[in-house]
């Protein structure tokens, strides 16, 4: 503008030194443009995680099952607050524990090979029935549906359970093979 600055550089007449400063405007809205698209994207993709976030949270918080993200060694990452009402456990009580002591002894092996084949079968969808043990120190059946979590390459990184309890079923169930093999007139 006085006589200093980039354009003044260049020797030229003024048309010259115009046509540069033209240029190097193109070059900076050209620069800026795409940035500002991206810029942009990345706003709307954030506001739409937020919104899925906060629909998932909400069914994560209201749903009746226990729903669990367990890490490839079985620790778990996460626990919804369900677990509360149902197995009577905190949370955060069970975030970086393993859930191997508080189920029975008898069903430990098939719950350790259900977790291993969901991990070798990401595409499966595996179910099974065990016990495990309230916060109340009670027995409880579980009915859990187990599926592996993905990378971007396909590998298995942990698994998602979903856990409904099953007690009054299996209840009812011991009670009708009781009713079935005796007899109602000798109650033999």
């Amino acid at each position: 503008v006085m006589g200093y600055g980039p354009i003044n550089g260049i020797y030229a007449d003024q048309g010259v030194q115009a046509q540069f400063l033209q240029m190097y405007l193109a070059c900076v809205v050209l620069t800026a443009l795409p940035t500002a698209a991206e810029l942009r994207h990345r706003k709307m993709t954030f506001a739409e995680l937020q919104k899925t976030s906060t629909v998932a949270r909400l069914v994560l918080d209201r749903s009746g099952d226990i729903i669990m993200q367990l890490e490839i060694d079985g620790t778990i990452r996460f626990v919804s607050t369900s677990v509360r009402a149902i197995a009577g456990y905190e949370p955060e009580d069970l975030i970086g524990q393993r859930p191997h002591e508080k189920i029975h002894a008898d069903d430990i092996e098939q719950v350790i090979r259900v977790h291993r084949q969901a991990l070798a079968n990401p595409d499966d969808t595996l179910i099974v029935e065990y016990r495990a043990r309230r916060a109340d120190g009670e027995w409880a059946w579980y009915e859990v549906h187990t599926r592996a979590t993905v990378d971007e390459d396909g590998a298995s990184t942990g698994v998602i359970n979903i856990s409904h309890d099953i007690t009054s079923r299996k209840q009812t169930e011991k009670q009708l093979v009781q009713e079935a093999q005796t007899d109602p007139l000798t109650s033999l």
